[in-house]
């Protein structure tokens, strides 16, 4: 099939990318306007289709069976909130301050102050 994305004014050429944009837009309007359903799943497809990809992602026997059973009651319930926990976070922290002052006592070490 051809295409055909009409330019104006001076217009000579696109660039890769933004024709596969406007090609992906076009095709896109023309689904909305059919009133296909947007990634809509049959039930049954959608939990075969959860299932295989737990099992996929299991990398022990254990998290197979876990996973499994999560499979089974609908899949896991989505984070509300997906920032690391707060003790992650502190100790993130507390690293990065570490690692600053062994940087400003090495910089010292290694000649003093440095000037202009």
């Amino acid at each position: 099939r051809r295409v055909f994305l009409p330019m104006c004014g001076f217009t000579e050429s696109l660039n890769v990318s933004v024709a596969a944009a406007l090609v992906l837009q076009r095709l896109l309007d023309r689904r909305d306007a059919s009133g296909a359903p947007f990634g809509a799943l049959p039930a049954a497809e959608a939990a075969a289709l959860r299932a295989r990809w737990y099992a996929d992602l299991a990398r022990s026997e254990e998290q197979l069976q876990l996973f499994l059973e999560l499979a089974t009651r609908g899949g896991a319930e989505p984070y509300l909130d997906t920032r690391r926990p707060e003790a992650f976070r502190e100790e993130q922290r507390a690293g990065g301050k570490r690692t600053a002052a062994r940087r400003r006592a090495f910089e010292g070490e290694a000649g003093g102050e440095q000037g202009p």
